[in-house]
């Protein structure tokens, strides 16, 4: 009798404690819910954003600015932190994007190599093109070639200004260790989603606008070269 009694007090504290362990389970559970269906996936589980690389270095961004910041590498203005493997896929806009893969380091020497072979083909790629005397005979055949400001921004000669825009940056990131960095309403005459820049600190500047000096009177070459001694670590270092 004892231990008939002992067996239903045992049976009825199992009951309560089932009961207690999965009624916020029976409660909650969406009125539709089928207990012999498989859980259903977010909505969020299928969307795949716009991969830029499942293996890629981290970037360091400044979503305030835009700017891409770090140390130089010399390896074409875009600061490559880590080689970390990324797990997951990052969206960005089409501007930012189009800037990304516009100051890719694979693209800068590209584009760098075919400017010089159209502009000054006697100047080997592997040269030391960003330093004089290099770089000022660099900058005497674009002179020659684009004649003036006007010739610089015309429509047909967008390629080959491109490519002296990414040859004048990489001689600020190379001799004066700036970095690229992006201000879209600066690059408005050459280029619709971005606007090559760069800086060093609070030391920003157009790239766009640099090229100008070239062609303006009793400055060409020469000036553009000084204008390199006092930008980014040389610039701070001679104040």
């Amino acid at each position: 009798m004892i231990w008939d009694l002992l067996l239903v007090l045992l049976a009825f504290a199992l009951l309560c404690l089932t009961v207690v362990l999965f009624w916020p389970v029976l409660v909650d559970r969406p009125g539709d819910f089928d207990v012999d269906s498989p859980p259903r996936r977010s909505w969020a589980a299928g969307v795949r954003k716009r991969s830029i690389g499942c293996a890629m270095p981290s970037w360091s961004w400044l979503a305030t600015d835009g700017f891409v910041n770090g140390n130089n590498d010399s390896s074409g203005g875009l600061i490559v932190e880590s080689d970390n493997q990324l797990g997951f896929d990052i969206d960005f806009d089409d501007e930012t994007q189009a800037w990304l893969d516009w100051v890719a380091p694979e693209r800068m020497e590209l584009g760098i190599r075919a400017f010089l072979a159209e502009v000054a083909p006697d100047v080997p790629p592997d040269s030391l093109w960003w330093k004089p005397p290099v770089s000022t005979k660099v900058l005497e055949a674009a002179e020659r070639l684009f004649g003036d400001w006007e010739g610089f921004v015309a429509l047909e000669n967008r390629y080959v200004a491109d490519g002296f825009v990414r040859f004048l940056g990489e001689c600020y990131v190379r001799r004066a260790g700036m970095t690229w960095a992006n201000r879209p309403e600066w690059g408005d005459l050459l280029y619709a989603d971005f606007g090559p820049a760069v800086r060093y600190g609070e030391d920003i500047r157009d790239v766009v606008a640099m090229s100008e000096t070239l062609f303006r009177k009793n400055y060409g070459p020469r000036m553009v070269e000084y204008n390199m001694t006092d930008a980014g670590a040389q610039g701070r270092n001679s104040t």
